[in-house]
């Protein structure tokens, strides 16, 4: 039986034919410890026993992408904003060649603030596409 020492301070023990290969020994510890499925893992002869020492590989900092999704403010892109506020004026007839020259500016800030947020969610959806799926620890309301 070869000794598993696992990055939480436990301890398991696991024939050593699970223990001999990082395949089966991921394996046979991903459906219990999801965040190991890319660990490192080091071997380790001490007399007759196998000691196998199980870290934590470095990922990225923070929190997962859903969370950066949960928390992001809604809003509409700028430029739609613009794009409706301008309709405004003129539903009003408040919008004339005059009023659109002197906002110009303003309106050229909202498409190019615009074009930065189409592509940074174009960014974002293909980040999130290519993402492998992570187990979850509950089940989503309503399955």
């Amino acid at each position: 039986m070869a000794q598993i020492n696992l990055p939480d301070q436990q301890t398991l023990e696991l024939a050593d034919e699970i223990a001999g290969t990082d395949d089966t020994l991921r394996a046979a510890l991903s459906p219990y410890y999801p965040d190991l499925a890319n660990c490192d893992i080091a071997r380790k002869k001490t007399g007759d026993a196998m000691v196998v020492t199980v870290t934590k590989r470095a990922g990225t900092k923070g929190a997962s992408p859903l969370d950066h999704l949960v928390a992001a403010e809604e809003s509409l892109n700028p430029a739609v904003e613009m794009n409706r506020e301008l309709l405004d004026l003129e539903i009003r007839g408040a919008l004339s060649a005059a009023e659109l020259l002197r906002r110009a500016p303003e309106i050229e800030r909202a498409v190019e603030r615009g074009r930065k947020q189409i592509d940074h969610v174009t960014h974002a959806r293909r980040f999130l596409a290519g993402a492998e799926a992570e187990t979850s620890v509950c089940v989503p309301e309503g399955f």
